[in-house]
């Protein structure tokens, strides 16, 4: 069924949409959002004290409030802008690729690459040090938010917008790609076919449309060109590097971060054959 009643991961009741038409038609909706009369008495998404519960707003307020914040950030994540980035992306994935083999197999592919890829992306393009975001004990997740004097480098709109850098749809979406690329080997082409990512990419990474991996109209996602930078050079390097690359283990296996809405798994272990 395309639609249909679930519990939330806080045990309310709410309508799960996964038909394409029927999402497509609600992200164009604008009597959809996250708005409501009475927050403390609507179904709650999570568990979370911030995210978990709808805001108090009518739908106009929710669409000037939405419109307003992509007004700020648009300009900072253009697609030019973030096209000329690319050289960087690739120079920081390479690296990160290197700490991956270092490690020895199997290796955590979220807390490797996944994770740390868009945060060090995102602290460069606000102009945050990185290490005012990842804890230095653990690669993959962040620690205290960031400092004043930390966010008086960032471009006006994004200081204003955002407190702490934390892109986990993209983290999530990588490690999809990864996932995906497990169980559908034959997606795996040797580096030596001239067709090797635009293929691969075809099945894992979701940059064009008619897909709503980013959201569709003028729910579309402000950093959607940059997560297609990401992914497009994060997958173009591993088919470039390995000619076999997958899950360490079965996919049933995997620990699933049920206490975010991007969701995504908790560790995402990896073998792999270099080219």
């Amino acid at each position: 069924m395309a639609i249909r009643r679930v519990p939330t991961r806080a045990g309310d009741e709410a309508w799960l949409v996964t038909g394409y038409d029927q999402v497509k038609a609600l992200l164009a909706d604008r009597r959809l959002g996250r708005g409501h009369p009475g927050p403390d008495n609507a179904p709650r998404f999570t568990s979370s004290v911030v995210l978990g519960k709808p805001h108090k707003a009518t739908a106009q307020q929710e669409i000037e409030k939405h419109a307003l914040m992509r007004r700020m950030l648009a300009p900072e994540f253009s697609a030019k802008r973030m096209e000329s980035m690319r050289p960087r992306v690739r120079h920081l994935v390479n690296d990160l690729l290197d700490d991956l083999v270092r490690q020895g197999q199997p290796a955590d592919f979220r807390k490797a690459v996944s994770f740390p890829l868009p945060v060090l992306v995102i602290c460069e393009l606000l102009g945050v040090p990185a290490d005012d975001v990842i804890s230095p004990h653990d690669p993959g997740s962040t620690r205290t938010p960031v400092s004043r004097r930390s966010r008086s480098s960032a471009p006006a709109c994004c200081s204003r917008a955002t407190r702490r850098p934390s892109p986990r749809s993209t983290v999530a979406a990588i490690d999809r790609a990864v996932m995906l690329l497990s169980i559908h080997p034959g997606q795996w082409q040797t580096p030596e076919d001239p067709d090797a990512v635009p293929a691969v990419s075809t099945v894992v990474l979701p940059v064009a449309n008619p897909h709503l991996s980013f959201g569709h109209g003028f729910r579309s996602c402000v950093g959607a060109p940059l997560a297609r930078v990401e992914l497009a050079e994060t997958l173009e390097a591993l088919v470039t590097r390995f000619t076999a690359f997958g899950l360490a283990g079965d996919l049933s296996t995997l620990s699933r971060r049920t206490e975010q809405l991007v969701g995504g798994v908790a560790q995402l272990p990896v073998r792999w054959t270099e080219a």
